[in-house]
């Protein structure tokens, strides 16, 4: 088959939200990755090669740097092909373009991922040097069939215990919100696992692109209060699939472990959800996160297919 790998264009964007839903089985929008980009701050690289067949978009390649996890020679890294043009060498030629265009960076290590359930996507990784780190558990809770008044007496429990659980949208108020919320979100998530550490973003860059996230949903975006100390949250965002609410950063300060608060935070944030119409919700868990995996089970949370982060080592880090 024929076919040409050319460098990305602002053009680019409707093909590739085309075909990282259909690969990936994802609703994402153009409209959200052309935020996602200009929100990055400049001193994080990123760049994109567009493969066709007959002036068709059929694949792509991706590299950027993550602000939460910066080393300036660590990439995530991305190769994806439409499914029908597949074994045409489209994807390896892609990955040649690549390497060819991380090579003046002078890349230590990539990193990546897919589900479990695509044995083609794992091979093509692992041919080409990845090994797995860790594995993310998918899971989705049915809103609507959440029952919410079961669950009171935990927001009570918490509540008796001297915590309060205020949204977003009401501590707006608050006029060190951000930095509170920076500081916050900067300490609890060092104990997130992940395939690599957790760095520490500045904050002039972390309010820019939490405030250009379209996704933010202040009213279900909940934080735990206990005395005048912020103490953890659990956050819902919107996303682009229609009825369905992403679950990100759930966390709590160590001192604070074991109280009940985080269940208590997670159901009123799903209560805000529900009365506001969504059906789903989506989260993630590293699999040996045995304490979150636990409460999400307990809630109602039903185990999808896992995310695998995958990395390639290619020289040390010394």
């Amino acid at each position: 088959m024929s076919f040409t790998i050319r460098p990305f264009v602002d053009a680019d964007y409707e093909a590739i939200a085309r075909i990282v839903s259909e690969v990936d089985q994802e609703v994402v929008t153009a409209q959200s990755l052309r935020d996602e980009d200009r929100a990055r701050p400049e001193r994080y690289k990123h760049g994109a090669w567009i493969a066709e067949v007959a002036g068709e978009a059929v694949g792509f390649t991706h590299y950027q740097q993550l602000p939460a996890f910066y080393h300036p020679q660590k990439f995530d890294v991305s190769v994806a092909v439409l499914p029908r043009f597949r074994r045409q060498g489209i994807g390896s030629a892609l990955w040649h373009q690549l390497e060819e265009g991380l090579t003046p960076f002078d890349p230590i290590s990539l990193s990546g991922g897919t589900k479990e359930d695509r044995p083609e996507a794992i091979r093509f990784a692992e041919a080409r040097g990845f090994v797995e780190k860790l594995r993310n558990w998918e899971s989705h809770l049915d809103i609507q069939q959440f029952d919410l008044e079961a669950w009171q007496p935990v927001v009570a429990e918490a509540e008796a215990k001297g915590y309060a659980m205020k949204s977003l949208a009401e501590l707006y108020a608050d006029p060190d919100w951000q930095q509170k919320l920076y500081a916050l979100v900067m300490e609890v998530r060092r104990d997130v696992p992940t395939s690599e550490p957790w760095q520490e973003t500045p904050y002039d860059e972390w309010l820019k692109m939490f405030e250009a996230n379209t996704h933010r949903y202040p009213e279900a975006y909940f934080i735990g209060i206990h005395g005048d100390e912020w103490i953890g949250l659990s956050a819902l965002w919107h996303s682009d699939e229609e009825g369905v609410v992403t679950t990100g950063l759930t966390a709590i300060k160590r001192a604070h472990r074991g109280s009940g608060i985080t269940r208590a935070l997670k159901v009123k944030a799903i209560g805000v959800a529900r009365a506001d119409g969504y059906k789903k919700t989506k989260t993630w868990n590293e699999s040996n996160n045995v304490r979150m995996l636990a409460i999400n089970q307990k809630m109602g949370f039903v185990r999808q297919p896992a995310w695998i982060s995958f990395q390639k080592q290619i020289k040390s880090e010394s």
